[in-house]
């Protein structure tokens, strides 16, 4: 029995993004070609160290699926279980024990960046997830020439691929 991804939900339907890129140039033409899901781990930590004065608490980050790449969060991004369905998940090319040496370093590093501490920060790993963000791959024709974007299904955020 295979267990159904974690996904986040798109916010941006396909006539959602259409409607997102034309306002930007109406005289574009924007063909939604697919929805993508990007694999992402989320790991948060509990954070003890002490500088002028002692800090704790908890800090979260993502790591990318694919490139390893980190990026400290807020709040614990929303997910669900996947429909049934089949959905066009990129693969994970980051295994979970890379991923957590990634996001331990990544914290680590980033912590000691911005604040100067008086001792080594401890890291308590509290959780570890693997979800999918989407992602539309569109076609965007304008007057001069023709080319791939790649839109953020959640914040509709894009650029060129």
């Amino acid at each position: 029995m295979t267990t159904q991804p974690l996904i986040q939900p798109h916010k941006l339907n396909h006539s959602g993004v259409i409607q997102l890129l034309t306002k930007l140039d109406p005289k574009a033409r924007v063909i939604p070609e697919e929805l993508v899901y990007y694999p992402y781990y989320f790991l948060q930590y509990q954070l003890n160290a002490k500088a002028l004065l002692r800090l704790t608490g908890k800090v979260a980050c993502t790591i990318d699926g694919i490139s390893g790449q980190g990026a400290l969060v807020d709040a614990p991004p929303e997910w669900r279980q996947a429909p049934p369905e089949p959905l066009k998940t990129l693969p994970v090319r980051l295994m979970e024990d890379e991923a957590i040496k990634q996001a331990e370093s990544f914290v680590y590093n980033t912590a000691i960046q911005k604040v100067k501490y008086f001792t080594t920060p401890k890291l308590k790993r509290l959780s570890c997830k693997l979800f999918h963000r989407p992602y539309w791959i569109v076609r965007h024709h304008t007057k001069c020439k023709e080319h791939h974007l790649i839109v953020d299904a959640i914040t509709g955020k894009y650029h060129p691929l």
